[in-house]
């Protein structure tokens, strides 16, 4: 346990969920002294989580999405990553900055937002590059702080959960499992399980990966169209956001554009075998996720849109401190949203 850090010795802990956030609180609490039971429906590789690129970019996530967090959020969340997963096994975890190839009056308008907000950057040949942005592999990411939280001889128990309260959940096959606190981190998949969830919003996301592309220590890719992040497992080029959409059904048109713009951006692509997949991730009406306790009891880390990798280790030590009794991050509070 680190110096300073939250003190759940003797507290057993349930987490529904084990994506980024449920997997980063796990290990968050269970560094902190705690007893962790994980429960997810969908294991990776086919959680939200593992259909992900995995990168940690408060620069361009700033500049180019509006809705979502500031900069000055993002970063200090990014700066939490380094010594969250210090000790745990391979990450593909990279301060490899990030370059945008684009039309002049695109790289004038990058240039002045990163100035504003104080984000570090060069312009040159045509592009812009930032050393903000930094990217890890989901998969062995997600696997690395599963084994460090669960310990190698437990896995998660695999099961839909349909009820949540103070300090029990039900799940599906009518199993009874109590516990000191709930922690829902279920994405998109319990909106019935906390009054405020109903407020989450479907985000559907498509990527394409190619497995047999693996080649590193060059920045992330960008253009106007979408972006192209080397990594251990193939390059993954993505991504779309189609609001209001909660099916994952591949669209041949989305795969073959996300496919053309990312050998435009690396042409060594061309030829090269794809594979796509879809996610549906969880926002809110203001673009920050809900961490916090819910009116029901149980706390709650949902709803970070296109950051969650981003904003995970933020997320756990949130989740850690409110159950220690320490005050809360008022912008992420459940509370600002009503129930539907």
């Amino acid at each position: 346990m680190k110096t300073g850090a939250p003190d759940l010795r003797g507290a057993h802990i349930l987490i529904v969920g084990a994506g980024v956030f449920g997997s980063a609180i796990a290990l968050e609490l269970r560094r902190a002294g705690a007893s962790i039971q994980l429960i997810e429906a969908r294991l990776p590789p086919d959680n939200a989580s593992s259909i992900a690129a995995g990168m940690l970019a408060p620069a361009f996530e700033a500049a180019l999405d509006p809705q979502g967090a500031s900069f000055a959020l993002l970063r200090a969340a990014r700066d939490l990553w380094p010594d969250f997963i210090e000790g745990l096994g391979p990450t593909g975890f990279e301060r490899c900055g990030a370059r945008m190839e684009a039309p002049g009056e695109t790289l004038a308008r990058l240039a002045s937002a990163f100035s504003q907000f104080g984000a570090a950057f060069e312009s040159a040949s045509g592009g812009i590059f930032t050393p903000e942005d930094w990217r890890l592999d989901p998969a062995l990411a997600l696997r690395a702080m599963m084994a460090e939280a669960l310990g190698t001889d437990r896995v998660p128990i695999i099961s839909r959960v349909i009820g949540a309260d103070l300090q029990s959940v039900t799940l599906e096959n009518g199993q009874f499992l109590e516990a000191d606190a709930v922690v829902l981190a279920c994405g998109y998949g319990g909106l019935d399980l906390a009054p405020e969830l109903s407020a989450l919003i479907p985000i559907k996301g498509q990527i394409v990966r190619f497995p047999g592309a693996s080649f590193f220590g060059g920045p992330i890719l960008r253009s106007e169209s979408g972006y192209l992040v080397p990594g251990w497992g193939g390059a993954l080029a993505g991504t779309t956001m189609q609001t209001g959409r909660s099916d994952r059904v591949i669209d041949p048109d989305v795969t073959a554009r996300l496919v053309a713009q990312a050998i435009a951006l690396a042409p060594v692509l061309a030829g090269v075998e794809t594979q796509a997949s879809a996610a549906v991730r969880p926002a809110t009406s203001d673009g920050l996720p809900m961490i916090g306790q819910s009116q029901s009891g149980v706390w709650l880390a949902t709803g970070a849109r296109r950051n969650g990798w981003l904003l995970a280790p933020m997320a756990a030590r949130l989740i850690a401190g409110g159950l220690t009794g320490q005050a809360g991050d008022g912008r992420f509070a459940p509370s600002r949203f009503q129930p539907l």
